[in-house]
């Protein structure tokens, strides 16, 4: 891909409503890979204090489907995804890296890991995409988020 099409997967991406609700921000992209953090916000604690696993997985999910979009222009939506959570984690930033290790005609896979402030890992995970139709990138808006 052209370095005009990972600015406007950077611009889309800062865009997108669940990511700013998540704390979710892209850091750095190159074609077949992203980085992105995660702030930690208190919602997203168990019972136990610790972070939630389907915030994790959020993250892994989310991370992995910004590098897809890296090596293709066509719309992708998540058909599988598989976590491992390695260890606990609570009150910490964490960054997520993934790369594509897999594209087809119409599926990609990637790889994605998550860690804390410390550089352990806390998580890793695979995921699935299907490759629909072309995007029109100019076209597409971004919802309104609903106010508070």
């Amino acid at each position: 891909m052209n370095p005009e099409h990972l600015a406007a997967v950077h611009r889309r991406y800062q865009q997108v409503p669940s990511y700013q609700y998540y704390g979710i921000t892209v850091l750095e992209l190159t074609e077949g890979s992203a980085q992105v953090t995660m702030a930690w916000q208190s919602w997203f604690a168990n019972s136990n204090g610790f972070m939630h696993g389907g915030v994790l997985a959020t993250l892994i999910d989310s991370v992995i489907g910004i590098a897809a979009r890296t090596v293709t222009s066509r719309i992708t939506t998540t058909v599988e995804c598989k976590v491992n959570f390695i260890r606990p984690v609570r009150e910490q930033d964490l960054r997520a890296n993934a790369e594509i290790m897999h594209k087809g005609n119409s599926l990609l896979v990637g790889r994605g890991d998550v860690f804390d402030s410390q550089g352990r890992l806390i998580a890793t995970g695979t995921a699935t995409y299907a490759m629909l139709q072309e995007d029109d990138w100019e076209k597409y808006q971004m919802p309104a988020q609903e106010k508070d």
